[in-house]
């Protein structure tokens, strides 16, 4: 943006011979805004491409005008087809779904990370070192739009760090994090919420195993802004990177759904805080979650997610610990103690 003007972006993508039906099969990649160029190859792709067979048949750029200048937005499209020397296919080294020994606790994790898999600077390398220097027991991947990276996480993850799969899955009208999928899983990304894309699109992360975080709400951005609304969701980020003014809108509104669910007797939903940490100088693990989990593992942990088992940090220096007793019975973080009214209680 020059001179309160806005300036052209415009994101790119590609599907194959096989479609480019709603979560069809025929994804091969994206990019976003973030590249102008990219390549595909048997056995090796640019950042966020799917690597693989070039088949016969028909082939489709998907072009999205992210935001348009006043004066238009001229572009051209080159393709190059070429013959490339026999190699091996790419094999995808998918990180394990627990580490083993490690029981009942309270475990540290960022669910919001990107590298240059999707518009971010660090290298999957880089990501994973920093969540070890933030003393984080997980992480989750969240590339916008692209599961391309899910295949290079297995050797970076190790018996002090589970490493799991997810998307940032990047909407005209709002993100949400997609989290705990199936590796080498893709959601689709293009409908609106006049649309039942979403709705579809969280039957399957929910079909999976998976859960659905809509991210910073209250974003400032482009196509940023929340509108799907929250029935389909399993926690909602509140608190993002440093804290804005958009976090405290986002805390509000679901202080708000908080008091409505005592109100009605309805569910509550759980908040989670995460760095959406692209680059330097963002800091991995600012904020992080505090989750309890019956191991260390894909399930036990986006179960205690699911059912509010989760408070936020701002660093792994901050802990917290309280009780609340009544009657005999005893709750802490992320319980639930039902007393009578009136009953006393400390």
């Amino acid at each position: 943006m020059a001179s309160g003007l806005l300036t052209n972006a415009c994101d790119i993508g590609i599907f194959d011979e096989k479609g480019t039906d709603l979560a069809g099969k025929g994804f091969r990649g994206w990019s976003g805004g973030f590249r102008t160029e990219f390549s595909i190859s048997a056995g090796d792709t640019t950042p966020g491409y799917l690597p693989g067979p070039i088949g016969k048949g028909t082939w489709n750029v998907v072009l999205g005008p992210y935001q348009v200048a006043e004066q238009g937005l001229d572009y051209t499209v080159n393709v190059t087809l070429e013959y490339g020397p026999d190699v091996a296919p790419f094999k995808p080294q998918y990180p394990p779904q627990q580490v083993a020994g490690r029981g009942a606790g309270w475990y540290r994790g960022d669910a919001h990370l990107h590298t240059v898999y999707s518009d971010g600077k660090r290298t999957p390398e880089d990501v994973a070192a920093g969540a070890r220097a933030a003393r984080l027991d997980f992480m989750i991947s969240t590339d916008h739009n692209t599961p391309a990276s899910h295949g290079v996480w297995g050797p970076l993850a190790g018996n002090d760090l589970l490493i799991l799969t997810g998307e940032e899955v990047t909407t005209r009208n709002g993100h949400y994090l997609a989290l705990g999928l199936e590796p080498g899983e893709w959601i689709d990304w293009r409908y609106r919420a006049r649309d039942k894309g979403f709705e579809q699109e969280a039957q399957r992360i929910h079909a999976s195993g998976g859960i659905v975080v809509p991210a910073h709400p209250y974003c400032p951005y482009v196509a940023c802004r929340w509108k799907f609304g929250y029935d389909d969701a399993d926690a909602v980020e509140v608190w993002t990177g440093p804290w804005t003014l958009d976090d405290e809108s986002s805390v509000n509104t679901w202080d708000s759904m908080l008091a409505h669910s005592v109100r009605t007797g309805g569910r509550w939903l759980p908040a989670m805080g995460n760095s959406d940490a692209h680059s330097v100088p963002q800091v991995i693990g600012f904020p992080h979650n505090v989750v309890y989990a019956a191991a260390l593992s894909r399930d036990a942990l986006l179960d205690g997610i699911r059912n509010g088992r989760n408070w936020i940090a701002e660093s792994a220096d901050v802990s917290v610990d309280f009780q609340v007793t009544s009657g005999g019975k005893s709750a802490t973080v992320g319980e639930r103690l039902n007393v009578a009214a009136g009953a006393p209680s400390r």
